[in-house]
């Protein structure tokens, strides 16, 4: 059912004006041309962005909300408003998940008609809200929430269903037939559920291990679907590789096989994208070091690989990098497959008290070459929210938005989707709009509905 919460779009923010350094935007800006169907928004309430360093999975007293995790769907487009607390195309319903994993854990059918949302982990155990380690503080039990968007100001679970333990990712195929997800279980790391034609999950079809000189893997990174649904990429954080494989079907035996050769990346390649066109594949680099844990704290700057996808041979070959700011969890590629823009972590998720905090994630432009590959670092933009990791270009690949878990407002909890242009020009830019939504706390990703 639709929880009865108060949200709002604004063209600007004017009582945090000062604050969030918007001083210079005027009151009443109109809304931007965000185009698609819809924009998918998960946040996780219950946790703080703190939590990763200081174990606490429950906000405090003062800090908790009235809400349980939320998956918001804003209508698209987006209808300009004149008041702070007016509430416009937006609509929330309960679905648990987790904020610990990378931004990838809500994608949507081809139709538009389901969104699918992955618990990456589940609850604590009743009464336990700190832990040495918040990676091993929640169930690793992990659900796929079946969410039916037809009506879209009123979406509804249809169903929650256990698919894996400890998973990271998920995405839909372009046929929409079978669901990817990937898992740190040993001999499981790539799973595909089949979907049902009423959009519920359905069986297993197939699952299958990556082994290392026959060892299991010690952490998976993210799983995509080529364009032509054909085959998929797998990061291998901890082995700096990405891997593809490719799906087949023969009489309703869906079977995996590595697709080529293993590419060498950056340090840590924990996320990635193919290109829309489907001839790249570009990773986010996060050099957080290659001994366990991983040295998420106090990385030094990352970095991206793009890779040339090989569909016909399998001869996959790197051709080209580009810096990035500290730990760049989240990529979207444009429409066009010429731009990119990661959101990165920096150390903003740090307790306010902590001396290593820098304040604001940020945004990084970079550019594709499409004959060549190579990647062109154009230029990096200082966030003002915390733990910005979610992305999502509209459409038109004229807009980006990008989530920030929360505000460095000590008195209230909010999460803010913040919208952003991206001039094409001779010196390609990405402009702040200084227009918002505000969104219950710990949006931590997002998903075009095209």
């Amino acid at each position: 059912m639709a929880l009865p919460l108060k949200s709002a779009v604004s063209a600007r923010l004017c009582a945090a004006a000062l604050m969030l350094s918007f001083a210079e935007a005027a009151c009443g800006q109109e809304a931007p041309s965000f185009t698609g169907r819809a924009l998918l928004i998960l946040s996780d309430t219950t946790m703080p962005a703190s939590g990763f360093v200081d174990g606490k999975l429950v906000r405090s007293s003062r800090d908790r909300v009235n809400a349980a995790d939320t998956l918001s769907v804003l209508t698209l487009p987006i209808r300009p408003v004149g008041k702070l607390d007016e509430t416009v195309g937006l609509a929330e319903v309960s679905v648990s998940n987790s904020v610990v994993g990378p931004p990838f854990a809500v994608t949507s059918s081809t139709d538009g008609r389901f969104a699918y949302v992955l618990e990456t982990r589940g609850n604590a155990a009743p009464g336990v809200e700190s832990v040495s380690n918040v990676f091993q503080g929640l169930s690793n039990e992990s659900h796929v929430t079946v969410v039916d968007l037809q009506d879209r100001a009123a979406p509804k679970v249809v169903e929650s269903v256990v698919v894996a333990h400890h998973t990271h990712t998920i995405d839909v195929s372009p046929t929409g037939r079978l669901l990817a997800i990937n898992s740190y279980e040993p001999g499981r790391n790539i799973i595909l559920r089949r979907v049902n034609a009423d959009g519920t999950i359905g069986a297993e079809a197939t699952a299958f291990g990556v082994e290392i000189d026959g060892r299991p893997l010690r952490r998976v990174g993210r799983v995509q679907w080529h364009p032509s649904g054909n085959f998929l990429a797998l990061t291998l954080p901890f082995e700096d590789e990405i891997r593809f494989y490719r799906v087949t079907e023969v009489q309703g035996q869906v079977r995996l096989e590595q697709w080529g050769n293993a590419v060498r990346t950056g340090d840590f390649p924990d996320q990635g994208a193919f290109s829309p066109d489907g001839q790249y594949f570009v990773s986010t680099n996060l050099h957080w070091g290659d001994a366990p844990p991983p040295n998420y704290l106090t990385p030094p700057p990352g970095s991206l690989t793009a890779v040339r996808f090989d569909r016909d041979n399998g001869r996959h070959a790197v051709t080209g990098t580009a810096s990035a700011s500290v730990s760049p969890e989240g990529i979207a590629f444009s429409p066009n497959s010429r731009f990119i823009v990661t959101a990165a972590l920096t150390r903003s998720f740090m307790p306010w008290n902590d001396e290593r905090l820098t304040v604001g994630g940020a945004l990084d432009l970079i550019s594709l070459d499409a004959r060549t590959g190579r990647l062109n670092h154009i230029a990096n933009y200082p966030l003002q929210g915390i733990l910005t990791e979610g992305l999502a270009f509209d459409a038109s690949g004229s807009f980006v938005a990008v989530t920030h878990f929360d505000r460095y407002e000590p008195r209230r909890r909010r999460g803010v989707v913040e919208f952003w242009r991206l001039i094409d020009g001779e010196t390609p830019r990405l402009e702040r709009t200084n227009y918002e939504l505000e969104v219950v706390p710990g949006p931590h990703t997002l998903h075009l509905v095209p």
